[in-house]
């Protein structure tokens, strides 16, 4: 996902870790953020502002066919709050770990952030 024309994606994951779907295996679940309500699909209801525009890309990058529906839904406002934070996720597999090495979670990224509020999330109903 790229917010406002920008040249790295802002999220940049495999769509079933994004998910939270654990070994490739999708059971019904449901989190405060991210549901699968019946086993088949997957839903995040999580607020991702952007000024101007947004770009969302799925890659298969698998020799694979694959099929895929969507549906993305949003609301429009006016205008956003000066201070109002862009949406970030990011994964990458590190099958190692170094002794006395700090294990980086997140990237650096500049500005000014916060971490995930749960009120910013509700249940699907």
């Amino acid at each position: 996902m790229y917010w406002d024309g920008a040249a790295r994606p802002a999220v940049s994951a495999p769509i079933g870790d994004f998910f939270g779907v654990g070994l490739g295996l999708l059971v019904p679940f449901e989190s405060a953020c991210f549901s699968s309500p019946e086993g088949r699909s997957y839903n995040v209801t999580l607020p991702m502002p952007y000024r101007k525009a947004a770009r969302v890309q799925l890659v298969n990058e698998s020799k694979a066919y694959a099929l895929v529906w969507y549906d993305l839904n949003y609301t429009t406002v006016s205008a956003h709050p000066e201070d109002v934070l862009y949406f970030h996720a990011v994964w990458r597999r590190d099958l190692r770990t170094e002794l006395g090495k700090d294990f980086e979670i997140l990237p650096w990224v500049r500005g000014k952030g916060a971490t995930l509020a749960p009120t910013w999330c509700h249940r699907p109903s």
